[in-house]
């Protein structure tokens, strides 16, 4: 959760720029740095803390001041990737050189082994040395879906889930099956189906999904989605990520279980956690 409270000067030093406007009731426990769609005025960039680690979901070029804010003196500082599209990724490359020639850190980007081959050439052609950032070894089990090796990383990350999204990318989008303080949290991606997900959410987890009011086929249409989502709002907190129209959107959820993901990030505004 996001709140505010006060802490000691120790704290304030080496604590982390995380909440924004009506931080006591926020119940997210993912954060979020920009909720828009790929030609919205903001990019979906999420994220959450471990302990003095950063974890970010995402990252786009429209975050990346927010991001730097965040990253601070942050103990190890990860990105998890959804897939490749350039408002979830273009990001990537700035925010490893920043960090690694400014702040001394290497990023550790946590991504389904199918894109690894993808993201080192990337990092290739935009001039990034793999020393500045480490691709976290992944295991592959049955249905195309991964976990970290890493113990520590596998308690956070539960599995990272093959889902559909555009035909030029087939076979690299996912989604994310999370802990977050002890509460599930899944987290779509880019989809273009929901049915990747309906096996992990469970009562009592947390839904980020992306949603479109104006277009479908590659993104999730709210008019073919909204009963599903009501049925499953009785159970869990369902929130709105990557949208097209948030204010029609958010006049559509009036009156329903449903909520629009709050960015809970705003320049100036600092919490601290232990």
């Amino acid at each position: 959760m996001y709140h505010n409270r006060n802490q000691s000067d120790s704290n304030q030093k080496s604590g982390r720029m995380m909440a924004a406007e009506n931080d006591d009731t926020i119940s997210q426990k993912i954060g979020f740095l920009g909720t828009g769609s790929a030609f919205a005025s903001t990019h979906t960039t999420g994220y959450f803390f471990r302990h003095n680690d950063l974890f970010l979901i995402d990252l786009s070029m429209k975050n990346m001041e927010a991001a730097k804010e965040l990253s601070r003196n942050c103990h190890n500082i990860y990105v998890l990737l959804t897939h490749m599209h350039s408002d979830h990724s273009s990001g990537i490359a700035e925010f490893c050189e920043w960090n690694y020639y400014i702040q001394g850190k290497v990023c550790k980007i946590i991504a389904a082994g199918v894109l690894s081959s993808g993201i080192r050439q990337y990092m290739k052609i935009v001039g990034v040395p793999s020393l500045l950032y480490e691709l976290i070894p992944m295991v592959c089990i049955d249905g195309g879906m991964y976990f970290p090796e890493d113990p520590y990383l596998a308690e956070i990350v539960y599995r990272i889930v093959p889902t559909i999204h555009t035909p030029e990318l087939e076979g690299y989008c996912f989604g994310f099956v999370l802990n977050v303080d002890g509460t599930r949290v899944v987290y779509t991606g880019d989809t273009a189906t929901l049915k990747s997900f309906l096996p992990w959410v469970t009562p009592g987890c947390q839904f980020y999904t992306e949603m479109s009011f104006h277009h479908g086929v590659v993104h999730l249409l709210w008019e073919e989605q909204k009963k599903v989502l009501y049925a499953l709002a009785d159970d869990m907190d369902i929130y709105l990520i990557h949208m097209d129209d948030e204010e029609a959107l958010r006049n559509a959820v009036q009156g329903t279980n449903i909520s629009i993901a709050q960015i809970t990030y705003q320049k100036g505004r600092i919490d601290y956690e232990t």
